[in-house]
């Protein structure tokens, strides 16, 4: 079998087995995966600033920092450092602030 294979610059044309192309197949799925599992990784980074932001306005307007935020923020803090999964849902912001 004849598969192309193209990058940036330029394509080549290699001869293959069915078994180096299941090979070259589940080698691109696992690269995509862990590209995605990057970006929630630093979604759940960005995620975690945005919620310091939510605590600092719950401090300026005196108001106790909500128990779902703070379960919130585990769950981000989890996924930043490595769990799987999607991100949470963030909360509604917490009333008078």
């Amino acid at each position: 079998m004849i598969k192309t294979i193209c990058t940036a610059d330029s394509c080549q044309h290699l001869e293959m087995t069915a078994e180096e192309e299941t090979i070259l197949w589940a080698d691109q799925e696992a690269m995509q995966a862990e590209q995605t599992q990057q970006q929630i990784k630093a979604d759940a980074h960005a995620a975690l600033k945005a919620s310091d932001l939510v605590a600092v306005r719950c401090l300026k307007a005196g108001v106790s920092f909500p128990a779902e935020w703070q379960a919130y923020v585990v769950q981000l803090r989890a996924v930043a450092v490595g769990a799987a999964g999607p991100l949470p849902d963030q909360p509604a912001f917490p009333a008078g602030t």
